[in-house]
């Protein structure tokens, strides 16, 4: 009986309750005997709309150390081997297949930057859970030397250290890790406008968001990102200072012992 129930919300309020009986099973325990924690001031707020209270907290997702793996130096050379000339500019994407992950709108987008001319590389990092899926994703591709899908990956933070980009398309999210992980190694990040990540990307030194979820704004945004000189070193201060895991630990034990 002394024991206390903490749940954490992954995702905006509506997607993450799911439907059916499942949906009503949260409402009930969350409004009596579990306490919600959601994960950015924007998933509170889908919160409150679709529960009709606040939550207990709300704590930003947190990452470990991104540090290189002994396998970092292949990965750089793996990376380097895709260009197809020294100015490439290499962007990376890091998402399950998924309708949330809208890579649709990513490949559409990346297939007109080429088309116009831009000198870039998307380096696409996935697992393939349904194989029609992945096959349907690689037709849309209308340039297999500058859009590489290269499966799940286990060291993601020796491609995020090897890339200049990192991109999301997604159609929603709750405070999605990769945006975090890219961010602690240095990596520029264009985005949707979508969940908790217009919480993180609040100026364009870090990062851009596109206006809508179009093909014409994400568009715009990647070419604003080319434009620009991303500073690594800036960047990982900035995610450094807010996102680590001790950071979001510690913000757990607060809300854990009353605080």
């Amino acid at each position: 009986h002394n024991i206390k129930f903490f749940y954490t919300v992954h995702n905006i309020a509506d997607k993450d309750a799911g439907n059916g009986i499942g949906a009503k099973l949260r409402k009930f325990f969350l409004k009596r005997s579990i306490k919600p924690i959601t994960l950015s001031n924007y998933c509170n707020e889908s919160f409150v709309e679709y529960y009709g209270y606040n939550s207990a907290a709300v704590i930003e997702n947190g990452c470990r150390p991104m540090t290189p793996t002994p396998n970092f130096d292949s990965v750089k050379a793996e990376v380097e081997g895709y260009k197809t000339g020294p100015d490439t500019k290499i962007f990376l994407n890091i998402a399950r297949f998924h309708e949330q992950k809208n890579h649709e709108l990513l490949i559409g987008s990346f297939n007109s930057l080429i088309k116009d001319g831009y000198d870039i590389l998307l380096l696409i990092i996935g697992s393939y859970p349904d194989n029609n899926k992945r096959l349907y994703l690689e037709s849309l591709v209308e340039d297999k030397s500058r859009i590489i899908f290269l499966g799940a990956k286990h060291n993601v933070n020796d491609y995020l250290l090897s890339s200049e980009y990192f991109c999301l398309s997604s159609s929603w999210e709750g405070l999605p890790i990769s945006i975090l992980e890219a961010g602690l190694c240095g990596c520029y990040s264009i985005s949707t406008p979508v969940g908790g990540v217009p919480d993180v990307i609040q100026d364009d030194s870090v990062g851009l968001l596109s206006r809508d979820l179009s093909i014409t704004s994400f568009k715009e945004a990647l070419i604003k990102a080319l434009r620009k000189k991303p500073d690594r070193a800036v960047i990982k201060k900035y995610f450094s200072s807010r996102y680590t895991i001790n950071e979001c630990a510690e913000k757990y034990i607060q809300v854990f012992e009353g605080k």
